[in-house]
């Protein structure tokens, strides 16, 4: 269930074209995008059928040019950061005040990410190529070791939106992990929530990042008195993933300098695989354009009809639908057009 959100989610990230230099200029910026559609559209006799089909594709385009632009500046000023941080471990005394003043420069780009990478760089440099990044957090109390044992018990989770419904799911009793996802995917998408296990192998929850400060504010769970209370509902503690600019920079002592090294370093292979993720996106997505400025809308709807009705006939293919309709719930036809074209 994973992989398929995945694939919705960011396409082929990690195949297609290999990485740029890490600080190498940016690309052109977003006007490009739209050069590259008007090119197309004066050279097909059959774009205005198929256009509308790839005009999100466009819009994509821009976005992830804007968030290329975005890192590209990033890692700029973290290749400057990392030299002045090299430097001053070789020398008697720390410059702090040149050193705050780079590591300030650093935090001011983060700063500008949601405005300036429209939506496509989450909190953790993880590239979202539909433009809705998501923010993963763990909810106390709710690990997956203490869901899946124990006895059964039957959990309500009320959201921060007013005259919205609960969602409500019964775990314990030796549920397995699959089913239990399964479950709790069903529960929480009317909420905007998605269930999954990290790396880790521990129980996780996304939601998108717009949303996150009103649900950590009035996300309530009533339980049965085995894991959570019974009788009224008690706010539950969201724990959200690190931040790598949240902490502040340690400058004041060598120690602590070749601490921020090593952080910055880490921080660069990041942006480094969200660069080679958007640029992968950004092949995909021109290749896209290109195929549908050629394709006629009948030649679309064949293909399209054909490749449904083979997915719906397989032998797995109600048990797969069943897990990826509640998780698509509220997505409009038109972004679905748009994801398919992606493929």
């Amino acid at each position: 269930m994973r992989s398929s959100l995945s694939t919705l989610d960011t396409g082929s990230i990690g195949k297609g074209r290999l990485a740029e230099p890490a600080v190498a200029p940016a690309r052109a910026g977003a006007g490009r995008a739209a050069d590259i559609a008007e090119a197309a559209r004066a050279t097909s006799p059959v774009m205005a059928a198929g256009w509308r089909y790839s005009t999100q594709l466009n819009e994509q385009l821009t976005s992830a040019q804007q968030s290329l632009d975005f890192v590209d500046q990033l890692l700029r000023r973290l290749e400057l950061l990392k030299s002045d941080l090299g430097r001053e471990l070789g020398s008697r005394h720390i410059d702090r005040e040149g050193l705050q003043e780079r590591s300030a420069d650093v935090n001011a780009q983060w700063a500008q990410r949601e405005a300036k990478a429209d939506g496509t760089l989450d909190g953790q440099l993880h590239f979202h190529v539909t433009g809705q990044a998501r923010q993963r957090f763990t909810l106390r109390g709710m690990e997956l070791a203490s869901l899946t044992a124990g006895k059964a018990e039957t959990l309500v989770l009320i959201g921060p939106e007013r005259g919205s419904q609960p969602a409500v799911v019964t775990v314990g009793e030796g549920s397995e992990e699959k089913p239990l996802l399964q479950r709790l995917n069903r529960a929480l998408a009317g909420m905007g929530l998605q269930a999954e296990v990290d790396e880790a192998g521990d129980l996780a929850f996304t939601v998108a990042e717009s949303a996150l400060e009103r649900l950590r504010d009035g996300l309530m769970v009533r339980g049965e008195g085995i894991r959570f209370p019974a009788g009224a509902p008690q706010r539950v503690r969201l724990e959200t993933e690190a931040d790598p600019f949240r902490s502040p920079w340690q400058l004041d002592d060598h120690a602590g300098v070749r601490q921020s090294l090593q952080r910055v370093v880490g921080i660069i292979a990041q942006a480094q695989q969200a660069r080679a993720a958007i640029l992968s996106a950004i092949a995909e997505a021109e290749h896209s354009v290109a195929r549908l400025s050629r394709m006629d809308e009948q030649s679309w709807a064949r293909d399209f009809a054909g490749d449904f009705n083979a997915r719906l006939n397989r032998q797995d293919a109600y048990a797969g639908y069943s897990e990826l309709l509640p998780a698509l719930t509220g997505i409009s036809r038109y972004r679905v057009l748009s994801l398919l074209a992606l493929r």
